[in-house]
């Protein structure tokens, strides 16, 4: 049930996760290695703040694999059979961004313009799963990974993500093209392509 006062949070992102742009909450139960996911209208911010300069003192680990978990969002929600017109254009423009702006963090880490992108593409990234559209494998085993093993979620997209689209391009490779396109690189298998962003 809804309080009748309500505390309504803001929240500031320091990383490329999109974590805090959802009513979801995953949590792993130490007592059984079990992942459980929780949702709550009130679990999204009423404001999120993105401001590129507030990624400066986040460790560069932690940008590059929040960031990748990004690119698996805007992957898996776009080859997903649940994506709809109004969802995939977003999906395509947040990889855009994303396979852009992280090779400019890298090469130069005090510039903001691109940390700027990478924010707005992990926004565009998650748009899709807030409004319903399923993940995939990678997703799927990350949490199994994640909950078992202790693995971090962007550590397991870093390794699963490419292996499933190799996997799943017998059934999806038509839209692992516009993946491709949208990485810059059409008629190079969208698994390559992410592999070497990673």
């Amino acid at each position: 049930p809804v309080p009748a006062d309500p505390i309504r949070m803001i929240a500031v992102s320091t990383t490329l996760s999109a974590s805090e742009f959802t009513e979801n909450a995953g949590i792993t139960q130490s007592a059984t290695s079990t992942k459980q996911s929780f949702r709550h209208r009130l679990f999204a911010p009423r404001t999120v703040v993105l401001d590129p300069a507030a990624t400066l003192d986040t460790p560069d680990w932690l940008l590059f694999c929040t960031g990748i978990r990004s690119v698996d969002h805007a992957v898996e929600n776009f080859c997903n059979a649940k994506a709809s017109l109004a969802t995939e254009a977003l999906s395509l423009q947040g990889l855009r961004l994303l396979s852009r702006a992280l090779p400019a963090i890298k090469k130069n880490p005090a510039d903001l313009a691109p940390r700027l992108e990478a924010q707005i593409g992990m926004w565009q990234a998650i748009a899709p799963s807030a409004s319903g559209v399923p993940t995939g494998a990678s997703h799927g085993i990350g949490y199994a990974l994640g909950a078992t093993f202790g693995v971090a979620h962007g550590h397991t997209s870093c390794v699963m993500l490419p292996a499933v689209l190799k996997w799943n391009a017998a059934v999806n490779g038509e839209r692992q093209k516009a993946l491709a396109e949208a990485m810059g690189a059409p008629g190079r298998p969208a698994s390559d392509l992410v592999k070497e962003l990673i």
